[in-house]
């Protein structure tokens, strides 16, 4: 271990004149609550993840129900489309009776 390095870990885990026994201690205290931040952070990421997986199917639920309206309308549309079909057909039969009729008229004059 070079003189900087070694230094450097005097400083960060306050090990200068301590027995190797106290080294040891200090870094595994060090590496535990290292590990236990770590963990703590995943255990915070895994929470994240559900939040957004839960964000995800209330999404989907919302499409579901929107896909669901979208076809009643179009039904509904269609249904109009059918009714505007009838009635123009209903249209043009009147107008060739109106015909048929003024000709019967001027046809009786």
């Amino acid at each position: 271990m070079n003189s900087e390095t070694l230094q450097s870990l005097e400083q960060q885990f306050n090990i200068a004149n301590k027995n190797p026994e106290e080294i040891v201690n200090e870094l595994e205290k060090a590496l535990n609550d290292q590990q236990k931040e770590t963990i703590n952070q995943l255990v915070a990421l895994d929470k994240e993840v559900d939040d957004i997986i839960n964000q995800i199917n209330k999404l989907d639920m919302k499409y579901v129900e929107f896909e669901g309206l979208i076809e009643a309308h179009t039904e509904h549309i269609k249904a109009i489309s059918r009714g505007t079909q009838n009635m123009e057909s209903y249209l043009k039969v009147l107008e060739i009776r109106i015909k048929n009729e003024k000709q019967l008229s001027e046809y009786i004059k």
